[in-house]
């Protein structure tokens, strides 16, 4: 198990840093309540963060790791399940002039995340009421129909669905 968090002010409005978890066992540091590392789900981020008057910036990389004891075979298991958010951006701009006699602001959000295990669904297409009336002319034009989705997960043509 490594656990390090870490924190550099590169100048007097940007900082970088770091809160990282790495284990070997998903459940060490919590069966040993080793400290700021021992909660149930710990969020591992490397961050970058700047600060100027009233504008803001952060961009980050974070890691959901959930410590528990189900084996990863396991379809109860939820460590596989978290997600990593790469990046996750964060900004904030207020210009200095006022705009029509107002105050202008600029807020942008924005995450990407990556998942390795998705929770089990099932699909249940859903399908309007102009898609159910042409089933009845499907046997005639089954271009008409809206797609299918067929066994991996694709879009087929609807031959033969109604």
């Amino acid at each position: 198990m490594m656990g390090t968090q870490g924190q550099f002010a590169i100048n007097e409005r940007w900082n970088f840093g770091w809160d990282v978890l790495l284990q070997t066992d998903k459940n060490f540091s919590n069966t040993y309540n080793i400290a700021k590392y021992n909660s149930y789900v710990h969020q591992s981020s490397v961050y970058l963060t700047g600060l100027n008057d009233r504008n803001y910036f952060d961009v980050r990389a974070m890691h959901f790791e959930v410590q528990e004891n189900t084996p990863n075979d396991n379809a109860a298991a939820r460590s596989g399940q978290q997600p990593w958010v790469l990046p996750s951006l964060d900004y904030a701009y207020i210009p200095d002039t006022s705009v029509a006699g107002g105050q202008l602001s600029l807020n942008v959000n924005t995450r990407v995340i990556r998942r390795e295990d998705l929770d089990e669904t099932f699909f249940t297409p859903y399908f309007p009421r102009q898609a159910r009336s042409a089933c009845a002319v499907s046997k005639a034009s089954p271009a008409v129909l809206p797609p299918r989705p067929s066994g991996n997960g694709a879009l087929s043509p609807m031959m033969g669905w109604c």
